[in-house]
């Protein structure tokens, strides 16, 4: 027999269907050709094709199918099956029920109805599963057992009603007036996802019914309520549920009182049992209400770390909300120093969007602006108002840099390359601000070097000190100190600066090396010159002698002479370099009191270079330079001095003696002038 729904006719359609390819040697073709070599319709398909198309009948025809299975324990039942379409349309909203039946009264024991949605065509998309179990509780549990049909039945109208039950026989335990109370429903009268402000009241209501054949006894009903992952307590004591025929319901309500944010699980609950043979798996509904604190709410905002001299900067800002949220009005402040070029609506500094909602889960739109900036931009200050009540700020600070400009921050350090035993040790930190604007939120950060002991500055944390400078001005420095003492060498090169929340940072490029010197006491009352050689036999120099005349200071001190390395990079100027000789020369009270720095002197010093020429490329070219701190600079080293005193003796190349006078102590080397390198260039006009 045909579809009911066609009148029951059976249609079968015959076709040849080949493609108009010639044929294999030794065969003939009947002309029926449905498509071409290219695949398209000939003349006989098109035809086809309308034929088919008068004859076509859309119907949906659902079946529960196999594979089902049917599983039971002592206390539960299980069955599932295959929800199938074998219509030529799709289904919506397919409603089907799984039931117990007693054959022999055709008695319905119980059913549970299921949502299966959409269901598609005959080959076309998967068929959906349809699984429940029943649990039970028996206060006499029964010895003898009896048959009964699980089913698996469709609920929804379709084309062809004779398979729409699937049924299975299970001989189970006697279940002689099983009682099936059921909570069919559980309301709030509020949103149960909201951003929390203050507290807020909600009335619940859930509902009863018998959803079983046998009259229910007298039982109780309650309300639940579990706080953030607690163990559920009372809402309300246990209210009096009278007896209910079969589908009869009765309403239960309470008020949930939210004082605070955080998760609420609220449960309407039935006990058990209430009869000789009750079905439980229904007797419990739940509901979760997020009370959402505001800072779970986030405003996420990107830019480009860098652009183009000249580029425009494109802000973009997204919400990420786990709840719904209702007029919203974002904003953001253009930054110090850029132009606002477009996006969003501007308000003289501020730029902000009105949004009447912004849904969770990643589905907020995002919203955009550019500007333009001849230096760094810093964006820190933006947020979100939800209400006109809640405000919730923007957390992240960006920083976006400008090609070919200075980077925005920097840090130095410097301290005496010489120290005397127990000698307090200054080191020094400048910060700078290189950009056209205020930056803010400074954190600078250094680490006491090993063998140091820390005496006073900043604050520490173990062997970490930290300094934070609320702003530096534009073009402007700031500086940090620590003092430690030391009686070995110590090497200083792990220190830090950010700025900005942690938008702009810099490393210390340089490690900063104080040695222990070798101590000369100078005591002005005896008379005559003190002198300090150094045999030092390197590649290049092979002695140096420091002469300081009588008189030269004014009251007894301590000399600290040490010779060291000189730097990796051998250029000390774009127009020096370095030779072997970097020593450093300073004066202390005594050995474990506080230097006296860069000491002026009273007399000029004579400093005296022996070398050899084994990497002099020019002899003529060498001095004996200075470094000036306050110019940051090496000088001449006559340069420390006024009038007479300021010589810079002729080189005796015979010799080979290189000779200054100096009147300050401090850091000194042995340098030599470069020779420029002239790069011939071509311009074609």
């Amino acid at each position: 027999t045909g579809l009911p729904a066609d009148g029951h006719r059976l249609v079968q359609l015959w076709s040849w269907f080949s493609t108009d390819h010639a044929p294999p040697a030794g065969y003939f073709k009947y002309g029926g050709d449905l498509f071409t070599s290219g695949g398209n319709l000939t003349v006989i398909g098109q035809r086809f094709q309308q034929m088919a198309a008068a004859h076509y009948t859309p119907y949906v025809d659902l079946q529960p199918a196999p594979p089902a299975t049917l599983i039971a324990s002592s206390r539960a039942i299980t069955v599932s099956a295959y929800i199938q379409n074998r219509g030529n349309i799709s289904a919506a909203n397919v409603m089907a029920a799984v039931s117990i039946v007693d054959p022999a009264n055709g008695l319905t024991l119980s059913q549970r109805t299921l949502n299966m949605g959409t269901i598609e065509r005959r080959y076309a998309g998967t068929s959906p599963q349809i699984a429940h179990t029943w649990q039970f509780t028996f206060t006499s549990p029964s010895t003898a057992t009896v048959p009964y049909s699980i089913n698996v039945s469709i609920l929804s109208p379709d084309d062809n009603a004779a398979n729409n039950i699937l049924s299975q026989r299970i001989d189970w335990w006697k279940m002689d007036n099983v009682i099936d109370l059921e909570v069919t429903s559980l309301a709030l009268s509020s949103l149960t996802d909201f951003l929390y402000r203050q507290p807020v009241t909600m009335i619940a209501t859930a509902t009863v019914r018998n959803a079983g054949a046998t009259v229910s006894p007298d039982t109780h009903f309650q309300f639940l309520l579990a706080r953030n992952g607690a163990e559920a307590v009372e809402l309300t004591p246990p209210q009096s549920l009278p007896s209910l025929q079969p589908n009869e319901s009765r309403s239960f309500s309470a008020t949930v009182a939210i004082t605070q944010a955080g998760q609420l699980i609220l449960s309407a609950t039935l006990p058990n049992p209430v009869g000789q043979v009750e079905i439980i798996d229904n007797n419990l509904l739940t509901r979760t209400i997020n009370a959402v604190d505001p800072n779970q709410v986030h405003l996420r905002k990107a830019a480009p770390s860098i652009v183009a001299d000249g580029s425009s900067i494109v802000y973009t800002l997204s919400v990420e909300t786990p709840v719904t949220l209702t007029n919203v009005v974002i904003t953001d402040t253009i930054p110090l120093g850029a132009s606002y070029l477009q996006g969003g609506s501007r308000i003289g500094r501020v730029v902000q969007w009105e949004v009447p909602g912004l849904l969770p889960d990643g589905a907020a739109p995002v919203f955009t602006f550019s500007v333009s900036a001849g230096n760094v931009a810093i964006n820190k200050d933006y947020g979100l108002l939800v209400d006109g009540q809640t405000y919730i700020s923007g957390q992240d600070t960006l920083a976006t840099l400008i090609e070919g400009k200075s980077y925005p921050i920097d840090i130095k350090k410097s301290a005496l390359g010489v120290t005397l035993p127990q000698s307090p040790l200054t080191y020094t930190l400048t910060i700078a601000n290189r950009s056209a604007i205020t930056l803010t939120d400074f954190l600078i950060t250094d680490t006491i070097p090993p063998g140091a002991n820390y005496i006073t500055g900043g604050l520490r944390t173990g062997d970490v000190l930290n300094w934070t400078l609320p702003r530096i001005s534009p073009y402007s420095q700031m500086q940090a100190t620590f003092v430690v003492t030391t009686s070995v060498p110590l090497t200083n090169s792990n220190y830090r600066v950010s700025a900005e929340g942690g938008a702009l940072s810099a490393l210390g490029a340089e490690a900063i090396i104080t040695v222990i010197g070798d101590e000369t006491p100078i005591d002005p009352g005896q008379g005559g010159s003190v002198i300090i050689t150094d045999a030092l036999n390197a590649k290049v120099t092979q002695l140096l002698t420091i002469e300081i005349p009588a008189n030269a200071v004014s009251k007894s001190i301590t000399l600290a002479y040490a010779s060291v390395p000189p730097p990796d990079s051998w250029l000390a100027s774009p127009a020096l370099g370095f030779t072997d000789l970097v020593f450093h020369l300073q004066a202390f009270s005594s050995a474990g009191t506080a230097p006296l720095p860069n000491l002026p002197l009273l007399k000029p010093m004579t400093i005296t270079v022996h070398y050899t020429n084994a990497v002099i490329s020019n002899e003529s070219r060498l001095g004996i330079y200075y470094f000036d701190e306050a110019r940051q600079n090496w000088l001449p080293a006559p340069t420390t001095c006024s009038g007479s005193g300021s010589l810079q003796l002729p080189l005796n190349l015979e010799s080979k003696i290189v000779q200054a006078t100096a009147c300050r102590l401090g850091q000194f080397a042995l340098l030599q002038e470069l020779y420029p390198i002239y790069m011939p260039l071509i311009f074609r006009e």
